[in-house]
């Protein structure tokens, strides 16, 4: 309406549902002057966050505030009727298991094993991690189980089948602090072992984020570890059907001494194929947030130097997140495919992206996504279907909700066909959000995701060939 005041960030367009902006160091450009671009004023904005850097004339004279407000994350989402099926058909939720919050699906599905979908439930601080099984290709799941017994809250599952052997890795937050702790069924996922905790580089543990792989009779569990004072990307590395793992940093030393930022890494992902490891993160060696890449060519024993692959310029105010990775079916041991979600210079949409790292030359990358220019793309997830075949999941709100969309590759991830819609959760006010994807590598495939419609997030999944 002419004349409303909305909230915005600093140097951002206007946007609604924001109640309160916290001021930033210096005013937006655009109050002394309205007829100023939102380019011109990001340049203004840019300038002085750069003489807020460690050797800027201002470095770190940021303003520290709180706002605060009351409210009830109890309070139920809106209840919404299913709409229209989606690419792959109609979603299925799992089994009642009462009203409880479920979120963050991991999927898992390969190597003559069962497909396997794990997720934490239960409200915040005292959540689950639970498993799930299917055994006829993903048309119906099993009652779900824990994967492990304790009292602490356990969060962010990732799991992984190979065989008749199921893991799953997952973090327990307690007051002693967060460990990464994983579990092993030796029974296609009916019954779990007793834990095994990995360590951590100092005395009280801050372990996040596992992800999970397997090749050629090794298992690999990548996390974050941040007991040192900055958060790392640790490997372990265990013989399939066994717990043993033997731990080492991607990176054998800081980058910098002591706590400096810009040792932090975060978001680990892994893949494995052979001999071949490769483990991604987001890294904040310059300053921002890029996508790094490391590979090993004897089975994660070494690796080589990281390599930064993103293709955001050196521009300021980069932030990416989510990497995904896999090795291209087909295309030998040396085609890495790396998804992630992309945030340059701040702008108000993010975007998913797809780049392929063959040898030491990579790739300039792809942009998932074909909504209006202000909409977002998030958390791309990659798969291969088959040889030569890759499909790419993610979160999308081009209608102004959040949905999941999915478009597949023919040329190992080097272009994309049509994106298509695969959730069922209508045009209302309910989400679909965070999907996970496994495929059994003869064209079938799942996607699993946190979907609000029933007035509560809750895991829905959905099978087929696309």
């Amino acid at each position: 309406m002419p004349g409303e005041a909305r909230r915005a960030y600093v140097g951002q367009n206007e946007g609604g549902g924001v109640i309160e902006v916290a001021p930033w160091v210096v005013p937006d450009p655009g109050e002394k002057d309205p007829a100023a671009t939102l380019e011109s004023r990001r340049a203004s904005l840019r300038a002085v966050g750069e003489e807020l850097l460690p050797a800027g004339v201002r470095k770190n004279q940021y303003v520290e505030t709180v706002i605060a407000a009351d409210i009830d994350p109890a309070l139920p989402f809106p209840v919404e009727a299913a709409g229209a099926p989606g690419a792959l058909g109609p979603s299925q939720a799992l089994q009642a298991m009462g009203d409880a919050e479920q979120s963050h699906p991991a999927l898992a599905w390969g190597g003559g094993g069962p497909l396997v979908l794990a997720f934490q439930e239960g409200a915040r601080g005292a959540t689950r991690v639970l498993v799930a099984t299917s055994e006829d290709e993903g048309k119906t799941f099993g009652a779900p189980h824990a994967a492990a017994s304790g009292g602490e809250a356990q969060i962010t599952p990732a799991v992984l089948a190979t065989g008749d052997h199921v893991y799953v890795a997952y973090q327990e937050r307690s007051a002693a602090g967060a460990r990464v702790a994983c579990v092993l069924s030796t029974d296609r996922g009916k019954t779990f072992g007793a834990p095994v905790f990995l360590p951590s580089e100092g005395m009280t543990p801050d372990a996040w984020l596992p992800a999970l792989a397997s090749a050629s009779g090794r298992v690999f569990l990548a996390y974050v570890d941040g007991s040192s004072g900055n958060e790392r990307v640790m490997l372990a590395r265990a013989t399939a059907g066994t717990l043993d793992f033997e731990v080492q940093p991607i990176e054998s030393a800081k980058m910098h001494p002591g706590m400096n930022i810009r040792n932090n890494q975060w978001a680990p992902a892994v893949a494995a194929l052979g001999g071949e490891v490769a483990v991604s993160w987001v890294d904040f060696r310059g300053y921002n947030w890029d996508v790094f890449l490391a590979r090993s060519s004897n089975g994660g024993t070494a690796f080589g130097a990281p390599v930064r692959v993103d293709d955001g310029t050196d521009a300021p105010e980069r932030l990416n997140d989510d990497p995904s990775l896999l090795f291209v079916p087909g295309g030998g041991a040396v085609t890495v495919a790396l998804g992630w979600s992309d945030v340059r210079r701040r702008e108000p949409n993010a975007t998913a992206r797809v780049s392929l790292v063959s040898g030491n030359v990579i790739g300039q990358s792809r942009k998932l996504g074909e909504g209006p220019a202000e909409a977002s793309a998030f958390r791309p997830r990659l798969v291969a279907l088959g040889a030569g075949s890759v499909a790419a999941v993610w979160q999308d709100d081009r209608t102004g909700g959040k949905d999941v969309y999915l478009a597949t590759s023919v040329e190992g991830g080097a272009s994309f066909g049509a994106e298509k819609r695969i959730d069922d959760g209508g045009e209302g006010p309910s989400y679909q959000t965070g999907p996970a994807v496994a495929a059994n590598g003869v064209g079938g495939m799942v996607v699993a995701w946190e979907d609000t419609r029933s007035g509560r997030r809750r895991i829905r999944w959905v099978a087929g060939k696309p």
